[in-house]
């Protein structure tokens, strides 16, 4: 198993009771994102289909304690950051694909083409 890097990219605010983070994870000098989310007891890390295609159930993972144990040195304490973020604004992602769904599609079917329904 290759040498693992973990580094902090964006707070991305206060998500129910926790905070969650963007993070990213160097292995084997491959770059990948991820959300960190922890509170006062728990810590979820959750991965892109990317890098589970390539190494599986990031808990199975050799390194996995040792991603888990650089990101809490490096996340500030719960207690110190928790009151200073906003909630998370997920508005950003759901306009991004709500802009991409509403592009013109080419017309697979002309519309002269389309017979009204006869009903019988």
């Amino acid at each position: 198993m290759g040498e693992v890097e973990v580094s902090i990219l964006e707070y991305l605010g206060k998500f129910e009771l926790g905070i969650l983070v963007l993070v990213s994870l160097s292995i084997e000098k491959e770059y990948y994102e991820a959300t960190f989310y922890y509170d006062q007891e728990n810590m979820v890390l959750t991965i892109s289909e990317e890098m589970e295609e390539k190494y599986g159930d990031i808990k199975k993972y050799k390194q996995y304690p040792l991603i888990l144990k650089s990101l809490l040195k490096k996340v500030v304490p719960f207690n110190d950051m928790y009151n200073r973020l906003d909630p998370v604004d997920f508005s950003k992602w759901i306009k991004g694909i709500i802009e991409v769904q509403s592009q013109d599609v080419p017309e697979l079917i002309n519309q002269s083409d389309i017979q009204p329904f006869s009903g019988t």
